[in-house]
């Protein structure tokens, strides 16, 4: 059971790599799309506090 669900899981999870703007990674982790409108939910360590706006997943 637990097998099949990490299976079905993955399906979902993505990696997460954040880079400044000189292309050094700053931090790096995993996502998941909640939401047809491409809503995502993560660790807040990934996530600057003053962040807004988008972002592009290749």
């Amino acid at each position: 059971m637990f097998t099949a669900a990490c299976r079905r899981a993955a399906r979902f999870t993505c990696p997460l790599l954040r880079q400044n703007s000189s292309g050094t990674p700053v931090s790096a982790g995993t996502f998941i799309v909640i939401n047809s409108k491409g809503w995502i939910l993560t660790a807040k360590h990934l996530v600057p506090e003053d962040s807004a706006g988008s972002a592009v997943f290749g």
